[in-house]
């Protein structure tokens, strides 16, 4: 989930994986963890992220709004 979130940030800002991987990895390694296929260390993860311009609060307002909120689930039980 994590590399598709950073996909779609990516694509927001219209920047491409180059841009994007920078000097910290490269365009097939961010290839394959926008789509799922690998991981990346958490401090390269935080440089890709510095190179989109984001921060992990935009990030994980992306990602809690792409999951279901667990408790109106319960609530609706």
């Amino acid at each position: 989930m994590y590399g598709k979130i950073i996909k779609q940030i990516r694509k927001s800002k219209n920047m491409t994986l180059k841009e994007v991987a920078g000097e910290a990895l490269s365009i097939s390694q961010l290839s394959r963890f926008e789509n799922e296929k690998s991981v990346i260390p958490v401090d390269l993860f935080y440089e890709v992220l510095d190179n989109l311009n984001s921060t992990t609060e935009e990030f994980n307002y992306i990602k809690n709004e792409k999951q279901p909120n667990k408790i109106l689930e319960l609530l609706k039980k």
